[in-house]
C-alpha cells in the first residue's frame, strides 16, 4: 500500500471520529438530549462513515465516474443530515431541507466545474 493511501484512510478515519464526537457533545451537552440519542447520533455517524469511506475506496479502485461518486456521497450526506436533524436534534422537517437542498447543489456544481476542468 502507498503511504499516501494510507495517510488518506487514516484521516478519513480521524475525520469521522472527530465528527461523530462533535455530534455526540453538540446533542448531549448542548441540546441536552438523552444518552442514548446522542450515543445513537455518534455510532450513526461513525456507521455513515465507514460506509462512505468503503464506497469511495470501491469507486476510485472500479475507476467509476466522478458524477457516481457524487450521486453516492449526496445519498449518504443527505440521509446522514435527514437523521441526524430530526431524530437526534429534533429539527423540523423544512430545516431539514434547508440544510440538504443547498449542500446538493453545491456540490454538484462543484462536481460539474471539477469535471469541465479535468475534462479539458
Amino acid at each position: 500500500m502507498k503511504k499516501e493511501k494510507k495517510f488518506r484512510i487514516w484521516l478519513s478515519v480521524i475525520l469521522n471520529v472527530v465528527l461523530a464526537l462533535v455530534i455526540f457533545y453538540s446533542s448531549y451537552v448542548v441540546v441536552q438530549n438523552s444518552l442514548s440519542m446522542s450515543l445513537f447520533g455518534l455510532f450513526f455517524i461513525l456507521f455513515i462513515g465507514l460506509i462512505g469511506d468503503i464506497l469511495d475506496h470501491r469507486i476510485k479502485t472500479k475507476q467509476d465516474g466522478m458524477w457516481t461518486e457524487t450521486i453516492i456521497m449526496l445519498i449518504l450526506v443527505s440521509g446522514a443530515i435527514f437523521v441526524l436533524e430530526l431524530f437526534v436534534f429534533d429539527f423540523r422537517l423544512g430545516s431539514v431541507f434547508v440544510y440538504m437542498i443547498p449542500y446538493s447543489l453545491v456540490t454538484i456544481i462543484l462536481t460539474y466545474v471539477h469535471y469541465q476542468l479535468k475534462s479539458n
